[in-house]
C-alpha cells in the first residue's frame, strides 16, 4: 500500500486479473498521466462496472466477465441489426466525452465490444499501458476510430450506402459524437421516408339539413345531374391516374468497384398496400441480349471495345409494370485508365512519360521519396506488390509501414538491386490487424525511380 509507479510500456502501471470465473479486477496505478483527478472520472462513465475503490496509490475496478461474439466474427447481420449496433455504439461512447482524448480512444476500440444475445455490450475493461505517445491526440483521431468501427459494422451492406458514405468522410469533418448521432438520425429518416408517397384527405364535414321549405323535386334533379357529371369526370381522372401515377416508381443506384459496375434496385410502389414482387434486368452487348437477372443487385464486368446497355423494370403485387429505364456503358480506352487510379494515394507525383502498363506511373525523386496508400482497412497478412524502374543501376532500401490510427504501427524493410532502365517486381508483406494507411518509402542517392502496377491485398494465415 502506498507504492507509486510511473507509467511505462511494460504493463507495470496496471494489473488485471480474474477474481473468479465471473469477475475481473483491474488495478490502475496513479502516474503523471493518470492522476487521481483523471481516474476519478472513469467510474462515472465506464460501462459494465460492478464496483470500484480508490486506494492510496491506485484505482481498483471490478467488472463481470462478458461472454458473447466478437464484432470481428459476425459479418452476417441484417441491415436493421447493423443500424441498432451503430446507434448503441454511439450512445455508449458519447458518455466518454468528458475523459481525456487518449482514454476516449482506448475505450472506443473495436476489441472492447461484443455482441451478447444480439445486444452490443462494452466489456468495461480499460487498458492504460499504451496511454502515452510521442504526439498529442486530437478530435480527428476520435473521428477516425469511430469511422473505422462503424465501417466494420456496415461491412459494405448496399442498403446502408448513405451511412457508409457519411462515415468514410467523417475524419475530415469537425464533429462531436452528439453531432454524429443527430446526423445519422437525419440520414435514417431520409432513407426511411424517401420512398413514401403522402396524400392529404379533406376532413369529413357533418352538415345538418336546415332547409325545410325548398322544392325537393328540383333539388333531386339537380343532384342527379351533378352525380352523373362528376361520376364521368371521376372515371376519366381515375383512368388517367391509373395509367400515369399508380405504376411502380423504378429507380437504381450505381456503384463502381475497380472495373465492375454494381447496380442496386431502389424501386418502390406508388400504391398503398402493394409491394414490388418482380425485377427484370437485361444486359445487352453490342445490341445483343447476353444476360437476364431478377435479383436486387446486378453486377457485370465490361470488356474493352464493347458497348453495353442495361435495362431494368419492376412489377408490383397488382401486376402493374413500371417504365423501363436504360443505362449505357463503354469501357474506357486503356490509355485513359490506369490501375493506379483505383487507389487513394497521397504524396504521390504522377508522370505519363514513363509507365509499364496503363498510362501513368508514380515518379519518385530526391524531393519525393515516399507516398501513402489511404483507406485500406486490411487485416492479417497484407501483401504489397509493384514494379520499379530506375534511371541508374543502384541498391535501394524500401520500407513499408502500416498504421492503425491508435498510435502503433508495423513495419517491414528490404534492399533490392535495380538495373538501369529495367522494370523489376517487388513484393512486401506486413503482418498486422486493421491497417487503415500504408506508407511506402524509398532510400537511395541518385537518379529517379518509377513505380507502376501497384497491388495491395490481404489474406488469412
Amino acid at each position: 500500500m502506498g507504492k507509486k509507479l510511473s507509467i511505462n510500456l511494460n504493463g507495470k502501471s496496471q494489473t488485471i486479473k480474474t477474481i473468479n470465473e465471473n469477475y475481473i479486477q483491474n488495478e490502475i496505478y496513479y502516474s503523471n498521466d493518470l492522476t487521481p483527478d483523471i481516474l476519478s472520472k472513469i467510474p462515472l462513465v465506464l460501462p459494465n462496472l460492478t464496483d470500484y475503490e480508490f486506494l492510496a496509490d491506485r484505482l481498483v475496478l471490478k467488472t463481470p466477465i462478458i461472454t458473447g461474439e466478437s464484432i470481428y466474427e459476425d459479418n452476417n447481420m441484417s441491415s436493421s441489426t447493423r443500424i441498432d449496433v451503430i446507434n448503441k455504439y454511439l450512445k455508449i461512447i458519447n458518455k466518454f466525452s468528458n475523459l481525456p482524448i487518449f482514454l476516449q480512444i482506448n475505450l472506443m476500440r473495436l476489441e472492447n465490444f461484443y455482441l451478447s444475445k444480439g445486444e452490443l455490450v462494452h466489456r468495461g475493461v480499460l487498458i492504460v499501458e499504451d496511454c502515452k505517445f510521442n504526439y498529442p491526440f486530437t478530435n480527428e483521431h476520435i473521428l477516425r476510430t469511430v469511422s473505422f468501427f462503424i465501417l466494420k459494422i456496415i461491412n459494405g451492406d448496399p442498403a446502408l450506402i448513405n451511412f457508409e458514405n457519411y462515415f468514410k468522410n467523417l475524419e475530415n469533418e469537425k464533429k462531436t459524437i452528439s453531432d454524429i448521432i443527430d446526423d445519422i438520425k437525419t440520414i435514417y429518416i431520409r432513407d426511411l421516408f424517401k420512398e413514401k408517397k403522402f396524400t392529404s384527405k379533406s376532413p369529413k364535414r357533418n352538415i345538418k339539413n336546415n332547409f325545410k321549405n325548398l322544392n325537393y323535386t328540383f333539388i333531386f334533379a339537380v343532384l342527379l345531374f351533378l352525380f352523373f357529371s362528376m361520376g364521368s369526370l371521376f372515371l376519366i381522372l381515375k383512368a388517367s391516374n391509373n395509367n400515369i401515377s399508380e405504376i411502380p416508381i423504378v429507380k437504381i443506384e450505381e456503384k463502381k468497384e475497380n472495373a465492375s459496375y454494381i447496380l442496386i434496385d431502389r424501386s418502390f410502389s406508388s400504391k398503398e398496400n402493394t409491394l414490388i414482387i418482380f425485377k427484370e434486368w437485361k444486359l445487352y452487348e453490342n445490341d445483343k441480349l447476353i444476360q437476364t437477372d431478377n435479383s436486387d443487385i446486378f453486377t457485370f464486368l465490361p470488356i474493352e471495345n464493347k458497348k453495353y446497355k442495361v435495362t431494368f423494370r419492376v412489377k408490383d403485387s397488382d401486376g402493374s409494370w413500371s417504365e423501363k429505364i436504360s443505362r449505357y456503358y463503354e469501357l474506357e480506352d486503356e490509355k485513359s485508365s490506369d490501375l493506379l487510379n483505383n487507389f487513394d494515394l497521397s504524396g504521390a507525383r504522377f508522370t505519363d512519360e514513363v509507365f509499364k502498363d496503363g498510362s501513368i506511373s508514380i515518379d519518385l525523386n530526391k524531393s519525393n521519396k515516399n507516398f501513402f496508400i489511404n483507406e485500406n482497412y486490411l487485416s492479417d497478412k497484407i501483401n504489397i506488390s509493384f514494379y520499379l524502374k530506375s534511371t541508374e543501376s543502384k541498391k535501394t532500401k524500401i520500407t513499408a509501414s502500416g498504421y492503425n490510427g491508435i498510435g502503433s504501427n508495423i513495419e517491414t524493410s528490404r534492399e533490392v538491386d535495380l538495373n538501369k532502365g529495367k522494370w523489376k517486381k517487388i513484393n512486401l508483406s506486413l503482418d498486422g490487424k486493421e491497417i487503415y494507411k500504408i506508407r511506402i518509402q524509398f532510400n537511395y542517392d541518385d537518379g529517379n525511380l518509377f513505380l507502376d502496377n501497384l497491388s495491395v491485398s490481404s489474406s488469412k494465415e
